[in-house]
């Protein structure tokens, strides 16, 4: 597992080249796979929103972890934003569709 926050961990198995144990490591991850659930799902993660794009089909939420220097773009239904546009916060996890 990879530990993003403090209680939030993707169930990604990979092997960490030795020469980087003690360097920051980048992951990326699709804004599709960035999912909202409700704050009671054990992997959740809270994302506070900084901004929102909307673009028709799709709607873009760009924020980040908060108390981390963890940024993520997650991309719901363009409806999301008629029903949400209140929301500063969004819980979210990552699961590949």
């Amino acid at each position: 597992f990879v530990q993003i926050a403090e209680h939030f961990h993707l169930p990604i198995e990979f092997e960490i080249p030795k020469d980087y144990y003690s360097k920051d490591i980048v992951l990326g991850l699709r804004p599709e796979n960035i999912n909202e659930v409700l704050q009671s799902d054990p992997a959740h993660v809270d994302l506070e929103i900084d901004f929102i794009e909307s673009i028709g089909s799709d709607t873009f939420i760009y924020g980040h972890i908060p108390e981390t220097t963890l940024n993520l773009t997650a991309r719901f239904p363009g409806k999301w934003l008629k029903a949400h546009s209140h929301q500063r916060r969004v819980s979210v996890t990552v699961r590949s569709n």
